[in-house]
């Protein structure tokens, strides 16, 4: 699977309220931390190894009204959603942290009802 983009407020209410696991990243071109961490998140949306997990980007300067909506001004910034509910976040340019964000959001989907 590939990462999505996300454009509008509209787009994001619909994939954060959704039954579906997914890992949101907020990220702008400008940020340095956030060019060196995107191919790892690339990555992991593109293995396939997360079946069930949806993957999406918020570029903050394209879609403000998401990024304020949400508070996601910090960057880069992982956050994980699921019927409404924010279930993971992660703050900050930690590959391994980010791997295992990821990791519990394929548990979320390994054991949802």
């Amino acid at each position: 699977m590939s990462v999505t983009p996300i454009t509008s407020l509209a787009q994001f209410n619909g994939i954060a309220n959704s039954d579906r696991v997914s890992v949101v990243y907020f990220w702008a071109y400008w940020c340095g931390p956030c060019r060196g961490v995107t191919p790892i998140f690339d990555g992991f949306a593109g293995s396939g190894s997360y079946p069930g997990v949806d993957f999406y980007k918020v570029d903050i300067d394209n879609a403000p009204d998401v990024a304020n909506h949400v508070g996601g001004q910090t960057i880069p910034g992982f956050y994980v959603y699921r019927r409404g509910q924010k279930i993971g976040e992660l703050i900050g340019a930690q590959p391994a942290a980010l791997q295992n964000l990821v990791l519990n959001a394929a548990r979320v989907v390994q054991t949802r009802a």
